[in-house]
């Protein structure tokens, strides 16, 4: 038998908390944690991104007379940081005006904060911007106008860390698959080019801009780059359609499906690496246009090199001979044909076979195919609304969530799969570079960077992701929409609860229960006595018929499975999963702050709907009129440390039906009967399931797999019989 005592997947902290207007040093710090062991440094890094070399005849020669008072003041030492700002600026548009490949880019310095910030993060304020050249100066610039932004800074660790915080809002733009800043060294006169990715963060060499090599290698992978960014090379241009208002529609890449556009934006989950959720409720629109007819790399490159060569210069016939364009494109077209993954068949309705758990499942696409080819399935091709999920999954699990669907589909406060697709990204698949094996002699490490490895010899590895769409036919609103209806809010809790025990019997542990997987219904249903007597789940256990009448009212359902495990089943553990501290329970919460192993257990998803619907609840609340208590709660709950939201969430549980408990709160007291007694339940359900691991450690045998399910049903009823308590009460005060 497998260990049910499986521990759980590190937690690994990042950006994408509870918290927002977060001050730049704060986001600073969390981005070194997310990004360890993720970040690489590499002379390959330019080709990588951009393999199309740029002949040494578009680049503005070094030595060249009107360059010379922008050299001079660059090498002026001891001066303010923001004195280097202009003639920074000056040189990189000498550069891109040049060679008259780009019409439209242009740097400037940036005096004044951000016309818009993203999730989590403050007003920030890069030192410089590369926008349209018809975007107008006086105005503040929106993140989705920035091409590139720029940061000045001699410290190098704390001008990466800036310049990621950047990095993290321009990625939001249009999902792209990266987003790119400059750092420039003044007291060296050194620039590097990062790229952010969902995958790792990705470094070129610093480039001494003194030396006539190093300079041809900056300017060339900047021209390279600023002809990628004007065609919006990395944002995905067939199945995202951006409007004047940066609203978001998805042009599915299955013929007939047609487009869909949102209605409002439910969720989001804003970091550099990870899933960087977003969950939307969508429309079908009257738009079927087709795909574009060729969108291959090669395609791609062809068009780069039929318009650099629209604009060749003269040339000098002395100057020494270099390699073409064109011939460059033959030999890497050459190559990919060599190297190139067949296309996918279509997908059929069938979800492949594959354990939710297992990293080394067998997959329909290896990852560099999905890169280029879309893979999907649509089991309702004629659905006009629904609720569209985009992530960017683990490759090893991004079919998990279709399978856990298809194996629950239509079971109560669950959501109904109408399709998934994959969104390819040409070009992406060259990162696998990093997943070989590396020359004895090779680092990809930073060395100027140490703090974001956790070894002094650590070196980092990459994950690749895969971007999804998920499309539940079940149509729902975000949580929020319900938190003034207490009666409503209570039913919610308990489709939750219902939900986790259909997944639980089936196997599963959620493992994310949180903001935006929690959606409430746009109308209660109804479910008969009749029909409850056919749901398989309702009969497993007696005891769910005492709950028949509050079950016959569901006002909410559970979505986004990407973190799904079999929870009796020994699994190959990712290096590290990301969450929100304000919604994880108090037992894996001192797991992290004691760096210890911990155990998934259905109780620490039921403790996880509790912190997610109060934290909703206290978050929508009009801030001016929570108590003083509730502020504190609040406060604690969005922190970035472990420490205090844990220590808020113990004395949170110890509240209890005492008036004077109930009396110091505002938002929270219409609901106040339901609250003290989920606070006990979820102690008591914590105890006895950790009485249960301790034994079973204890023993130092074969866990009794029947045991561990015996407590966690157990538990369910704990919390059953909360929600009909509170919910008597609610009714008996006219609520």
């Amino acid at each position: 038998m497998a260990s049910v005592l499986a521990t759980s997947t590190p937690y690994k902290t990042q950006s994408a908390g509870a918290a927002s207007n977060r001050p730049q040093d704060a986001l600073k710090a969390l981005l070194v944690w997310e990004l360890k062991d993720v970040v690489f440094e590499s002379n390959q890094i330019p080709t990588l991104f951009f393999p199309t070399q740029i002949a040494e005849t578009y680049i503005l020669p070094r030595n060249s007379k009107g360059l010379i008072p922008v050299w001079e003041s660059l090498g002026v030492l001891d001066l303010e940081e923001e004195d280097y700002y202009l003639p920074l600026i000056s040189l990189l548009n000498a550069i891109t005006t040049h060679s008259k490949l780009l019409a439209r880019v242009r740097f400037r310095a940036y005096n004044r904060r951000m016309g818009n910030s993203f999730d989590g993060a403050g007003r920030l304020k890069p030192d410089g911007v590369a926008t349209d050249e018809a975007h107008e100066n006086d105005k503040n610039v929106l993140w989705r106008d920035v091409w590139i932004a720029i940061e000045v800074k001699n410290r190098p660790s704390d001008g990466l860390r800036q310049a990621l915080t950047y990095a993290r809002s321009l990625l939001e733009v249009g999902n792209k698959w990266f987003s790119m800043v400059l750092h420039f060294r003044p007291a060296v006169t050194t620039l590097r080019m990062c790229f952010a990715t969902r995958h790792g963060v990705f470094l070129t060499p610093e480039w001494h801009l003194n030396r006539t090599n190093d300079y041809i290698k900056a300017a060339s992978c900047l021209l390279q780059a600023c002809v990628a960014l004007e065609r919006n090379a990395m944002i995905d241009q067939y199945h995202l359609i951006h409007d004047q208002t940066g609203r978001v529609s998805f042009r599915l890449p299955v013929p007939g499906m047609g487009t869909f556009a949102y209605v409002r934006e439910l969720h989001h989950r804003i970091h550099i690496v990870g899933r960087a959720t977003h969950v939307y409720s969508a429309a079908r629109t009257g738009d079927v246009r087709t795909l574009p007819d060729d969108t291959s790399e090669v395609a791609l490159n062809k068009k780069l090199v039929d318009t650099l060569e629209r604009h060749a210069p003269a040339t000098d016939d002395n100057r020494r001979p270099t390699r073409t364009l064109r011939s460059d494109t033959k030999s890497a077209q050459s190559s990919q044909q060599t190297s190139q993954q067949p296309s996918q068949p279509a997908a059929s309705s069938a979800i492949p076979a594959m354990s939710a758990n297992s990293a080394n499942a067998a997959v329909p696409a290896n990852w560099e195919s999905l890169c280029s080819n879309t893979s999907s399935a649509f089991f309702y091709p004629d659905v006009q609304q629904c609720v569209i999920k985009e992530a960017w999954v683990v490759y090893e699990r991004f079919q998990v969530e279709a399978k856990v669907l298809d194996i629950v589909r239509g079971s109560y406060a669950l959501p109904d799969i109408a399709g998934y697709t994959t969104v390819p990204h040409p070009g992406m698949e060259r990162l696998a570079h990093f997943s070989k094996e590396r020359l004895a002699s090779e680092s990809w490490r930073c060395g100027l960077w140490s703090e974001v490895y956790s070894g002094e010899r650590t070196q980092p590895r990459f994950t690749p992701r895969v971007h999804v769409l998920i499309f539940y036919k079940t149509v729902g609103n975000d949580l929020a929409s319900i938190i003034g209806n207490a009666m409503a809010v209570a039913y919610v809790i308990k489709d939750v609860i219902i939900a986790l025990y259909i997944l639980f019997v089936k196997g599963f542990l959620h493992r994310d229960i949180s903001a935006g997987n929690i959606l409430a219904l746009p109308n209660v249903k109804t479910h008969t006595a009749r029909q409850m007597a056919g749901y398989e789940w309702f009969n497993l256990e007696n005891r769910f018929k005492p709950f028949a009448d509050l079950i016959g009212e569901q006002y909410g359902f559970v979505c986004d499975f990407d973190q799904v495990v079999k929870w009796d089943e020994d699994r190959v553990h990712a290096a590290a999963r990301s969450a929100a501290l304000a919604f994880l329970s108090t037992s894996r919460l001192f797991a992290i702050i004691t760096n210890d192993t911990s155990v998934d257990t259905l109780a620490d998803d039921l403790e996880a709907c509790i912190w997610t619907t109060l934290f909703v609840i206290l978050k929508q609340h009009p801030e001016h009129d929570l108590s003083p208590i509730e502020k504190d709660h609040l406060a604690a709950l969005s922190s970035d440390k472990a420490y205090e939201v844990l220590a808020a969430k113990q004395l949170i549980l110890d509240l209890t039906a005492n008036p004077k408990h109930r009396d110091t709160h505002t938002a929270l007291r219409p609901t106040w009967p339901l609250w003290h007694r989920l606070f006990a339940a979820a102690k008591t359900a914590r105890h006895e399931t950790e009485m249960v691991i301790q034994r079973l450690n204890e023993k130092k045998v074969s866990p009794d797999e029947d045991e561990l399910k015996r407590v966690s049903v157990d538990a369910v009823f704990l919390y059953l019989n909360a929600v009909k308590d509170a919910v008597a009460d609610l009714k008996t005060s006219g609520v």
